[in-house]
Order: C-alpha cells, then structure tokens, then sequence
C-alpha cells in the first residue's frame, strides 16, 4: 500500500510501480480528498500492471540501445551472423522510437506485419532478441520494463530433423581432411554446436576424468560431456606444445576457425550427401544415441536442453527401445500368473487374451 503526506501547500503520494521501484509523485493540490484518489488511481495502476515510473528512464532510442546489446554480444560469439541480422531487422523497423516509448500494443503489430513476410519461427527468433535487447536495457539500467515479457509467440510446427544413416558417417569422414574431419568427428561424437567446438580450449579437456568442460553455451549454463576413447586420445595428440589457453583446433596461423562452412560443403558434395548442414551433425549425434538405446533424459542432458520437448523431436527413433520395455512389462506380469495358459492358442488371439486379462 502506497502513502500520502502534506509537502508545504501541496501533498506528496509514495508508492512502487509494476517494476518494484519506489515512486514518489507530487499532487498539486491542498485537497487531501483529490491526493487520496490520485493515490488509489496509481494503486489500480499498478495492479494491472500499467504503471511504470518513466521519469526514470533515459531518453535513448531503440537502434541506440539495440547496437549497444549487438556490440556487446558480438564479444561473446553467440549466434554472430544471425544474430546480427535478427536486430538489424529490429532496428529497421523500431528505428528512431524510443525505448520509453514502446509498449506491447507495438510488438504485436510488429509480429502480426512480419508474419506475412517470413516464418512464424523468424518472427519468433526476432521477438526472442527483442526480449533479451528490453532485458540488457534493465540490466544496464537504462530501460525500466520489457514489453515483450507477457507476449504470445507464434506456436512452430515440428522442426527439421535431418541426420547422417550409418552409411553416409564413413562417407562424410572419408571426405574431410585435416582439422575438418577432428571437427567433424568431435561433432558426431559429443553433439556440440559448431561455435562450442571451433572457439574450445585445451582449458575446457579434463583429461583426469575425460570430461568437455563447457563454461559458455547458449543456454549460459556450464554442460559436462563425456571424452570417449577416441576423442580423448586426438586431442591429447593436439595439445603437444600447447598451452591451456590455446585453441584444440587452428589455422596454420595459429588463430581459430571462425567459419568451416566451404570445406564443410566441398565433403558433402564428394561425399554425395545433400540437404544437410553442420548443425545437423549434432542431430545425428542425438538420433544415434537414441537408436543405441541411451534413455531421451540421458540425451537431454548430453545436448543442453533446458526444455524436454526439444528432445522429443527425436523419440520416435527409439522403438526397439520401447518395445523392450513393453517386453519387460509383458515378462513380469505373465511370471505373476496374471495371464492364464494360452500357449497352445494363436499368437493373435493369446494378444488379446493377455491384453483383457490385464484389463480386468
């Protein structure tokens, strides 16, 4: 509850606004009644989530705000390319508007003209960013609320699944030569992201307990990947002579990768494989460890997702696994004497016969 005092002639109202920050507002006038209202008005305000102290806010634009957030993530090497025109595209449209000066009715026209031209998954993928420029903007205390926060993004259909089979991995190994196939092969078995991979340090291989050790990734929470045999021994091999802070894969110069998108392409095409992309390398990681067996929480956790449902996309893969389980159950109950003696039957009506007894 919010407060009123007399300050000379006029009162003074004190309250917090939606954000929690304490707002302090003269009333001009000597009519205690009036202050009251005025009062009980910001109170309802609030409560419905319509009042922000704006008097708090800088004056700055949104392409001002939005190059600073681009700047700053450009240091961090997140998504660089996409990320960079994802907010290119924001500030097209946002341009000179303030960032006081946004409010959620502007989003939802922004999202309602950009889906007639591009994907519901784009326009998801942009508000995604606007969301994170209002955050940074608050964090940095330049900005007091997000209007996205409280948005309704566009519900995706299934995404693409594309994975190498068990012929087309020698294929594609086969054609890639030098740091490429390391690459390759590192993708196929840990299931990084291509930025995890290329920007890897010595510094993140646990060679005591055969761990990947990943401090940044894009969910910005430290992931642990098993070093298989294989890995473990390449990259003991690559950090002869080098030090903690250098780089597991570089150029001749010494420097990084920051692209293997043309070697990438020249092996796919050797190798004859079409439709896929470096990314879903990382798919064929999840779909082999699935068709292998390993449990879809166990699969969550070696990719980083936060939410289960991007690991379902490859459930549908496991149906030996499944069947088993089914065997399992099956096993137990007619062990218990649950089913009666039905060997001497077909095995179409014993299924029914099993499947009513377990009914009843």
């Amino acid at each position: 509850m919010g407060a009123f005092r007399r300050r000379g002639k006029f009162f003074q109202i004190d309250f917090k606004d939606c954000s929690g920050v304490r707002v302090r507002e003269t009333v001009y006038t000597d009519d205690q009644k009036v202050a009251e209202n005025v009062l009980k008005k910001r109170e309802v305000q609030v409560l419905e989530g319509m009042f922000f102290d704006r008097r708090k806010e800088k004056k700055i634009t949104f392409e001002e705000l939005a190059n600073e957030v681009l700047q700053y993530s450009l240091k961090l090497r997140k998504s660089k390319e996409f990320f960079y025109y994802l907010i290119k595209k924001l500030i097209g449209y946002f341009g000179k508007k303030a960032i006081c000066d946004i409010t959620a009715r502007d989003i939802v026209t922004y999202q309602e003209a950009r889906v007639v031209e591009v994907s519901k998954a784009t326009v998801n993928r942009e508000l995604a960013v606007l969301k994170r420029i209002f955050n940074l903007g608050i964090k940095w205390g330049k900005v007091v609320s997000n209007p996205v926060k409280g948005i309704d993004f566009f519900k995706e259909s299934r995404g693409r699944v594309r994975y190498l089979t068990q012929e087309e991995i020698p294929r594609l190994l086969t054609n890639c030569h030098g740091n490429l196939k390391n690459i390759v092969k590192t993708a196929l078995l840990t299931g990084m992201r291509k930025e995890e991979i290329l920007s890897l340090k010595f510094s993140n291989v646990d060679f005591d307990n055969n761990l990947i050790i990943l401090e940044k990734t894009k969910n910005d929470e430290i992931r642990e990947i098993p070093l298989c045999s294989e890995l473990r021994e390449l990259f003991w091999v690559l950090s002869t002579g080098k030090n903690q802070d250098d780089y597991v894969f570089t150029l001749p110069s010494g420097n990084r990768f920051k692209s293997v998108r043309t070697a990438f392409k020249t092996a796919l095409d050797n190798a004859g494989i079409s439709s896929f992309r470096f990314h879903d390398l990382r798919h064929t990681f999840a779909s082999q460890c699935v068709m292998a067996g390993i449990n879809i929480l166990t699969v969550r956790e070696l990719l980083g997702h936060k939410d289960i449902k991007m690991t379902m996309r490859y459930s549908h893969l496991a149906p030996q696994y499944k069947q088993d389980a089914i065997g399992k159950l099956e096993s137990r109950i007619c062990h218990c004497g649950v089913t009666g003696a039905t060997d001497k039957l077909p095995q179409k009506v014993e299924s029914q016969i099993t499947l009513t007894n377990i009914a009843n």
